[in-house]
């Protein structure tokens, strides 16, 4: 997996556990929250730094999902991209200008 760009990201939240790849991508005076079992994360320069624990909820996940198909909850794709060109979709969120998450697609 290609590493996103040094330090060039407000914030990042690790849900994928990357650790040390999704820190690096957080400028100075950024935040970061990385997602456990990963173990504690402590910045290396002046970034807040959090672990969350994370469990899975499937009756909350299912009525999301059953919010968003419904159109009840608005759900933002910037676009999507083929899973083998990730940094592509890194380019595009450095660039900005469009709202919403990139979906990463196998």
């Amino acid at each position: 997996m290609t590493e996103p760009p040094a330090r060039s990201f407000d914030a990042a939240i690790d849900a994928g556990v990357l650790g040390r790849p999704a820190l690096a991508a957080v400028r100075d005076g950024g935040s970061f929250v990385g997602v456990a079992p990963a173990g504690p994360v402590t910045a290396e320069r002046v970034i807040t730094a959090r672990t969350v624990l994370m469990e899975p909820d499937r009756d909350a996940i299912a009525a999301l999902l059953s919010l968003g198909a419904g159109g009840a909850l608005e759900v933002r794709g910037a676009g999507r991209v083929p899973l083998r060109e990730t940094t592509r979709a890194y380019d595009e969120v450095a660039r900005g200008g469009r709202r919403g998450r990139w979906l990463l697609v196998p």
